[in-house]
């Protein structure tokens, strides 16, 4: 969830419920008498809704975030996975009561498609990235059907949309093309499918994660200058005993080091915490999850802060393991709900703590 400026207002999204069962954005505030409140209802265009509007989002899989307007008034912006004109996603705007509603962008295949992640803002522009689109790696180099299906939808993009003009810029498409098919300038290979990420900024340059891609399959982290230029890999995961499929965000620290989470990999290969350093580009491994009862499946974006002695302290979730398999028997309403999830159990939340610096 989102702060908003009054200190008091949380704002979220859910991907699905609503009206249509396409999600919606809700705002939550403790101190008021009204805690809850459910600003929009998606109504958009999306496999299950074939017949719903062109002028509305479907499916967020991320929430809306604060954004200075042209009049330097604050609204909410965000994207949803599919909805828009074309049923592939769309970026959207509202003001904080939910007023306002409007469709900025809706996604084409070509520029890349179905947005899991969140806009960050720079001046009169926004900087983000779709999960699916843009290029896609033929089948013919892979060596099964399976090896294909993470790339079958496309690697993705990044892209800057300027408020004042409503234009979108593609800034870079991620170019994997499969196993042994190098695809940058310098022979390297590129990332793909960036999973529920957003784009953090340092020092004119954009960096974010790929899920897969890269030159073992499995990752990489980049970062390109904010008009386009200079694209290039920064780490690339899954060498032995490193982690694997980062998924989520960069998120920066106080001191200015970014640190994320990934969902495999590592020692148990149950995945981890790392951080990264813009400012020298040092990698480390923080933590690999030991499965099982200690976790399995770090995702999404830690929350990075400090402790009353100045150490960095960061807390997540798994997205399963922990010391009991529930007894509870879930209603299987997601489309990606599998019966297994319960035998491994339902995940953990977890806390670190780094050593203080002397």
């Amino acid at each position: 969830m989102r702060a908003l400026a009054d200190g008091t207002t949380l704002v979220g999204a859910g991907l699905y419920g609503g009206r249509t069962n396409q999600g919606g954005v809700f705002a939550f505030n403790a101190a008021k008498k009204i805690r809850y409140r459910v600003l929009h209802s998606f109504n958009g265009i999306s496999p299950a809704n074939p017949n719903g509007s062109a002028k509305d989002g479907a499916q967020p899989h991320s929430n809306p975030v604060p954004v200075t307007d042209l009049r330097s008034r604050k609204i909410l912006v965000g994207m949803t996975a599919y909805g828009g004109a074309n049923g592939t996603g769309s970026l959207y705007k509202m003001n904080s009561d939910g007023s306002g509603f409007k469709v900025l962008y809706s996604f084409i295949a070509v520029n890349g498609d179905t947005p899991h992640g969140f806009v960050i803002q720079r001046g009169q522009r926004l900087f983000g990235m779709t999960r699916y689109g843009g290029i896609t790696a033929p089948r013919s180099n892979f060596a099964s059907k399976s090896d294909h299906k993470p790339y079958e939808s496309g690697n993705g993009s990044v892209f800057s949309f300027n408020l004042k003009t409503g234009k979108l810029r593609v800034l870079h498409l991620f170019s994997y093309q499969g196993p042994a098919v190098p695809t940058l300038v310098n022979g390297g290979y590129d990332g793909a499918v960036p999973d529920h990420g957003g784009l953090t900024y340092s020092n004119g340059r954009l960096y974010g994660l790929t899920t897969v891609g890269g030159a073992n399959g499995s990752g990489v982290l980049f970062s390109i200058n904010i008009n386009g230029s200079g694209y290039r890999i920064e780490h690339t995961f899954g060498t032995a005993m490193d982690l694997a499929q980062p998924h989520g965000t960069l998120m920066a620290g106080p001191d200015g080091i970014f640190y994320a989470l990934a969902a495999t990999g590592g020692t148990p290969g149950s995945g981890g915490v790392f951080r990264f350093n813009p400012k020298n580009g040092k990698y480390q491994v923080l933590h690999s999850f030991g499965g099982g009862a200690t976790g399995i499946n770090g995702e999404d974006n830690p929350v990075v802060t400090t402790n009353a002695k100045g150490a960095i302290v960061l807390y997540g979730m798994t997205q399963l393991g922990g010391p009991t398999v529930s007894n509870i028997n879930p209603t299987p309403i997601a489309p990606d709900y599998s019966p297994k999830a319960e035998a491994q159990a339902n995940g953990t939340i977890w806390k670190l703590v780094l050593a203080a610096k002397k």
